[in-house]
């Protein structure tokens, strides 16, 4: 098992305040981040790891949401929602483990002609800007656990089946989930 850190809150709000600065890192496939991150920015967590964290990247129109909410969500079973709510660890995630997977899936490169579009969507995709629940969707691998954590369903043949369903088209995804009511277990299972 491998035991998570986390970038402090201070080096989150530096990286976030300095991505109009950093856009050809974004639009580059090489981890950067993990190289310049001083080690006095790094939290040592007791939160370890149950699987090695390892994304699938996209590939042919083929975005791989369904394996890859799998994966985290089995590698952090145990990850509360309190957890599951800290800017801290989705933006590490995002700039470390997964930007390969984050290049593939949410290349910001789409965006190089208009650099506040490019901006305000790698604000949105590779960082929690807000305190609220839908901006925990909009990150890319947070809405992956989140979505893969409410639909778990242990009872059934295959616990991953509602998780399978709901990351079938991203419209079902938005629709449902990125409305407070659609956070509720009850409701989502019912759905």
């Amino acid at each position: 098992m491998k035991e998570l850190t986390l970038f402090k809150e201070t080096f989150v709000n530096s990286l976030r305040g300095s991505v109009r600065q950093n856009l050809n890192n974004y639009y580059s496939d090489t981890i950067w981040v993990s190289d310049q991150v001083p080690k006095n920015q790094l939290i040592l967590t007791s939160f370890e790891l149950k699987d090695t964290l390892e994304f699938v990247e996209p590939a042919d129109g083929d975005l791989k949401d369904i394996e890859n909410a799998i994966r985290i969500h089995k590698a952090m079973p145990h990850l509360t929602p309190l957890q599951a709510r800290d800017p801290r660890l989705w933006t590490r995630l995002t700039h470390d483990e997964g930007w390969s997977y984050m290049r593939k899936r949410w290349p910001a490169d789409k965006y190089r002609e208009d650099v506040n579009k490019a901006v305000k969507f790698i604000e949105s995709r590779y960082f929690i800007t807000q305190a609220q629940g839908r901006a925990l969707l909009r990150n890319g691998i947070a809405r992956l656990w989140w979505t893969a954590s409410l639909s778990h369903d242990p009872a059934r043949d295959n616990p991953y089946e509602l998780t399978a369903i709901l990351l079938s088209r991203l419209d079902i995804t938005q629709q449902i989930l990125e409305r407070g009511i659609g956070r509720s277990r009850q409701v989502l299972v019912g759905f």
